[in-house]
């Protein structure tokens, strides 16, 4: 059995997506999860950071199963990279160094995290790798340092600091790099140091997840004999230190956030139709969707939302689309839906629904002043 919920939220002015995750059937032959705009000018294809069976386990808002989207403002996906030393994302909350954990709203990979005075000879350059010598190379390094997985890399992130002066220290370089290797399924962080110049200042090595539910700081952060990590290590290479990212060591447990669901609850059940949407529904509000405001939107049982259109084609199609349709795709799969299962959907602006949504919604965006209506 697979069971999923797609909520969209508004205040009139703020509008959100929340997708929630139950169980989900690992006999799925092709399926696409997140949300695209018309002509893919805004899209997020949740299928790069999680493969659809971990959806039930994964999030970016640290509540397992549910992933959630502000669609009122231009959003851009992708890592944020810092001069200072680190990555952070989805947000940058400090410029100076604080000490892992720090129990904030953030995941930061920090290699070498500090405040310095840059440079005209600093240079930060990164590179994304899908193909090449490069996946080799990951890929054998991963095997060498954890030889009972079934590993191949196809997919390298790479983040280089290099030549960098810090104050007071100026002529005495600095490089280190970090390299982040995924499969789609494992992933992996790699951290490579050469020179490291002395420094004065705090020094933040390691990572840290969303409210640090998952950290690591190098024990000699904040400390003097940081810089020896060129010639430090945790896999037996000098200058090397690698850790395994997609693992959970607090024993990921199955968390059903649904909102409440189903007839018994006010639900219309969508009609049981092959590949076919429901008839156009009429919203008591408008909705926002990434520059576009929408009244209307159509549900299909193989599980996406239309907003505004009906869809050519409901056929899984990989994101972006380059269509002209704005798409929210929690689990967007090839369904026989005269077979069995059911989709249904209801509109609230009233009651305990309406509470929920805004101390969710609160919860995730604390700097937003929320009060949903709809």
């Amino acid at each position: 059995e697979t069971s999923f919920q797609v909520v969209l939220i508004s205040d009139g002015d703020q509008s959100f997506v929340l997708m929630n995750y139950g169980r989900i059937s690992s006999v799925i032959s092709s399926m696409q999860a997140g949300f695209v705009t018309a002509d893919s000018m805004i899209y997020f294809n949740m299928m790069e950071y999680s493969s659809y069976t971990d959806l039930t386990f994964s999030s970016n808002v640290n509540v397992k199963g549910r992933w959630v989207f502000q669609t009122n403002i231009n959003y851009e996906k992708g890592i944020a990279i810092y001069p200072y030393g680190y990555l952070t994302f989805p947000q940058n909350v400090y410029t100076t160094p604080v000490q892992f954990p720090t129990y904030s709203r953030n995941n930061y990979i920090a290699p070498f995290w500090l405040l310095t005075d840059y440079t005209q000879s600093a240079v930060v350059s990164y590179r994304q790798v899908t193909s090449g010598s490069v996946l080799e190379q990951a890929t054998s390094d991963i095997l060498q340092y954890f030889p009972e997985l079934n590993f191949t890399a196809t997919w390298v992130f790479i983040v280089t600091w290099n030549v960098m002066e810090y104050y007071p220290t100026m002529g005495n370089n600095t490089i280190f790099q970090v390299v982040l290797v995924s499969d789609g399924h494992l992933s992996f962080i790699m951290m490579n140091y050469g020179n490291l110049a002395p420094k004065t200042q705090s020094v933040q090595v390691g990572y840290d997840t969303i409210n640090s539910t998952n950290y690591f700081s190098m024990p000699e952060s904040f400390e003097s004999n940081i810089t020896s990590l060129s010639f430090t290590s945790n896999v037996n290479v000098t200058g090397r230190w690698v850790f395994r990212t997609d693992s959970c060591p607090n024993n990921c447990l199955l968390q059903e956030n649904f909102y409440p669901f189903g007839p018994n609850n006010g639900d219309t059940v969508n009609p049981a139709a092959d590949d076919e949407s429901s008839s156009v529904i009429l919203l008591n509000e408008t909705f926002q969707f990434f520059g576009s405001v929408h009244n209307q939107l159509y549900v299909y049982g193989n599980g996406l939302l239309s907003l505004g259109s009906v869809l050519a084609t409901s056929y899984p199609a990989t994101i972006p689309t380059y269509s002209i349709n704005n798409i929210i795709a929690p689990f967007w799969m090839d369904i026989n839906s005269l077979q069995r299962g059911v989709s249904s959907f209801r509109e609230v602006t009233s009651g305990s629904i309406l509470q929920q949504a805004t101390s969710d919604i609160n919860h995730y965006f604390p700097e937003l002043n929320f009060n949903a209506t709809w």
